[in-house]
């Protein structure tokens, strides 16, 4: 592991030596170095592709909160009939 960790900083000095990195602002200095500590992440430990992936929220629950979100719009819309049936709905309440 310290092998890595020395590969990965020899590599990030190199590349940073690099680049004047000292003529750029603050944000273009914060993202220059984002991008090549990513960059040589990727060069000295590789991408790896995730084993045994799964997504997250099953499509049964996926079908549950449909489900739920159907029940409420229903439920709200029965509410709003119900008050404008109830009360005095006049134009002024449409306004507001």
């Amino acid at each position: 592991m310290e092998k890595l960790e020395k590969k990965f900083e020899e590599e990030l000095k190199k590349s940073i030596e690099q680049e004047k990195m000292q003529e750029l602002d603050p944000t273009e200095h914060s993202t220059k170095i984002k991008e090549k500590m990513s960059s040589k992440g990727e060069n000295v430990l590789g991408l790896r592709q995730r084993t045994n992936a799964r997504d997250w929220i099953t499509e049964e629950t996926w079908k549950e909160i449909n489900r739920r979100v159907t029940l409420r719009a229903k439920f709200l819309q029965l509410n709003f009939l119900a008050y404008r049936r109830n009360s005095n709905f006049t134009t002024l309440d449409r306004v507001r």
